[in-house]
């Protein structure tokens, strides 16, 4: 039984969390290289992630743990990561942010404190019944991080022709990571809701054999991140970084005349 466990929770999560490691220490030796805080930011967001999954397994490797508040402090990281989106976005958009994208760190960072504090007093999960200031705070984020993206997305279109080469391979790598990342929050947002509305958070559990559908389609975000993270470690390895200017590209990025 416990090598089910293992194989099915335990393995993949400490995979993840891993590779999302992996892709935190390039990043930010990569940062240290061309002390740009974009590359610092976007370190920050693979260390939380590999952070967050760690919270997971917990419960596995100290029973004495217990879930729910577990569960809760990968839901403050959730939203550390979101800022982090927000504040790597800044940092490359500074001179194209408009009046809307001004308001999403303040949103980031409500969220991080409401999901703070159900962390440290979880009896209160969604305590503002039935307005649930915090349910709003919530979508107003995940809205936030899908309009950054697709932002990024565009934005990082509209420069393309500028670059050829490995720039040019590199912004193409990045664009693929814009979409498919948006579509994976997609994906956790809706499998997380759906999960929350049928079962509710004090039903959650960890024991896969007592799984039903819902907590098996939330589980395949592991599977989905594994993958996501897998592919940006082995992509990130194949381009060569010090044919890249980074500074020249984010100035280039970062002009209003290039929009």
């Amino acid at each position: 039984m416990e090598l089910i466990v293992s194989l099915i929770f335990i393995i993949p999560i400490l995979f993840t969390s891993f590779f999302s490691l992996i892709n935190g220490i390039s990043f930010f030796r990569l940062f240290k290289q061309k002390n740009d805080f974009t590359l610092f930011h976007i370190s920050i967001i693979f260390f939380s992630i590999s952070i967050m999954f760690l919270f997971f397994i917990i419960p596995f490797l100290f029973p004495s743990s217990k879930c729910l508040e577990c569960f809760l402090l990968a839901n403050v990281i959730v939203w550390i990561i979101f800022l982090e989106i927000g504040n790597a976005y800044f940092n490359a958009f500074l001179n194209c942010i408009n009046a809307y994208e001004r308001y999403t760190l303040p949103i980031f960072g409500g969220a991080i404190a409401f999901a703070l504090f159900t962390a440290i007093n979880p009896d209160i999960y969604l305590l503002v019944n039935p307005i649930r200031i915090e349910a709003f705070l919530y979508v107003a984020g995940f809205i936030s991080a899908m309009y950054l993206l697709v932002m990024s997305y565009n934005r990082v279109k509209l420069i393309l022709t500028y670059f050829e080469g490995e720039e040019l391979h590199m912004l193409e790598l990045t664009q693929r990571v814009f979409w498919i990342g948006a579509t994976c929050l997609i994906y956790t947002f809706l499998s997380v809701v759906t999960w929350l509305i049928i079962k509710g958070i004090d039903n959650l559990s960890l024991d896969v054999f007592t799984w039903e559908l819902i907590d098996w389609l939330v589980y395949l975000n592991v599977i989905i991140y594994l993958v996501l993270l897998l592919g940006a470690f082995i992509y990130s390895k194949k381009i060569d970084w010090g044919k890249i200017d980074i500074p020249s590209l984010l100035n280039i990025l970062d002009s209003p005349s290039s929009l």
